[in-house]
């Protein structure tokens, strides 16, 4: 088979035309223009906020702190780690879209350096057949020696058809120039692939500090919804509807928090030596001054009652009815995962006989009863101490 060039043949380049264009796209579509800057000026606004409001957040004092309070600081929390994990997934979406795009340049230069080669072969055949020959005819039947390669630039010659040198001549230069385009592009390409991993990689570190202070705040608020549930089954006996209310805020809190998951450590009170003063049933090693207590009070005109021991068994046989009948389920699952929420054996002052709910006038004493205010003033000389949430009840360790 004899191929003649000479002008007006059609020529080579058609696929890396196409290459081009969807190199090109794909550039485009993860370079596209960015918002208005009021817009993003405006979104950045927001993240700080949310950053700032969950830096707060994470030093909120867990046990003084409302119900309230603390359901704003988890919700702030919450939304500062749902930002970063948005933040996380834009990253990634555009690092996907920029490793598209280096490989689709990548691809172009390639295809671009063959054909500059298959250009190049072109030229050496005819300018071997000229001076062999005199002519622009050059034999491209198939050869049984042919390599796989020597087969392409073969076809290759019988698709770009009869063609000048000078018309090779001008295809090789403008080839050239496309493969010097298509090498710029996928080096930048690339680069532009390694610095959206980078910003996943900075995303992923800002999202696991943010869910560390998440975890944190979470675990202290755990803690206290036991505290507190573990009051509501301790005061049961002496007012039921306080109980109640306190177990329904603490059921509504565990609402908004996050799972913490985990192995608590059991707390295993034991036996506990009880004596009673006044109808108050407290451990013997307090008896003496929970006496001076009662009676010092007595001699200014306050009366008080109210509920002190209360056995671990109780809480045990309720964890056994709303957790599980295992160990684990019992004395070292978190409250939380409880239906409904109940409070770990051992966690409360009441099951050591250290606390007292104190009653005054038949209620349980709240912050502007007579009750209150003589314990406020005068219980920190017999050893008791309060818990600032809770007016009616004081222990050792005003836990």
């Amino acid at each position: 088979m004899f191929v003649t060039f000479g002008r007006g043949g059609a020529r080579p380049g058609g696929r890396a035309a196409v290459v081009v264009a969807v190199v090109l796209a794909a550039l485009l579509a993860v370079l596209a223009p960015a918002p208005p800057s009021s817009a993003k000026s405006l979104s950045a606004q927001r993240r700080a906020i949310r950053a700032r409001r969950a830096r707060a957040a994470a030093q909120v004092d867990v046990l003084r702190a409302s119900d309230a309070q603390i359901k704003r600081a988890l919700g702030a929390l919450d939304a500062d780690v749902r930002t970063k994990e948005g933040a996380v997934s834009n990253a990634r979406f555009a690092t996907a879209a920029a490793t598209r795009a280096a490989q689709e340049a990548k691809a172009a230069e390639e295809a671009a350096a063959r054909q500059l080669e298959h250009l190049r072969v072109a030229v050496r055949a005819i300018a071997v057949d000229q001076f062999i020959h005199g002519s622009r005819t050059v034999r491209l039947g198939p050869h049984p020696d042919d390599s796989a390669s020597d087969a392409a630039r073969r076809a290759f010659l019988g698709q770009i058809g009869a063609e000048s040198a000078t018309d090779l001549q001008d295809q090789l230069r403008s080839t050239g120039q496309d493969l010097a385009r298509h090498r710029q592009e996928a080096d930048a390409a690339s680069a532009l692939a390694r610095q959206r991993q980078a910003s996943v990689e900075q995303s992923l570190s800002a999202v696991r500090a943010a869910q560390g202070r998440q975890r944190g705040v979470a675990n202290q608020v755990e803690a206290r919804l036991e505290q507190r549930l573990a009051e509501a089954a301790s005061l049961a006996a002496i007012d039921a509807r306080l109980a109640a209310e306190i177990t329904r805020q603490q059921n509504a809190l565990v609402r908004r928090l996050p799972h913490v998951g985990g192995r608590l450590p059991s707390i295993r009170v034991g036996s506990v030596s009880v004596t009673a003063v006044g109808g108050i049933v407290v451990a013997t090693s307090i008896a003496r001054q929970v006496a001076r207590l009662l009676a010092a009070a007595a001699a200014n005109g306050v009366r008080l009652s109210g509920g002190g021991y209360r056995s671990s068994a109780a809480q045990v046989a309720s964890r056994r009815s709303h957790c599980g009948s295992s160990y684990y389920d019992i004395y070292r699952k978190p409250a939380s995962q409880c239906r409904p929420p109940s409070a770990r054996p051992g966690l409360s002052m009441h099951e050591r006989g250290l606390a007292i709910d104190f009653v005054y006038g038949g209620s349980i004493v709240s912050r502007h009863s007579p009750g209150y205010r003589w314990l406020r003033a005068n219980a920190g000389r017999y050893g008791l101490h309060n818990l600032p949430s809770e007016p009616w009840h004081w222990s050792t360790n005003g836990n």
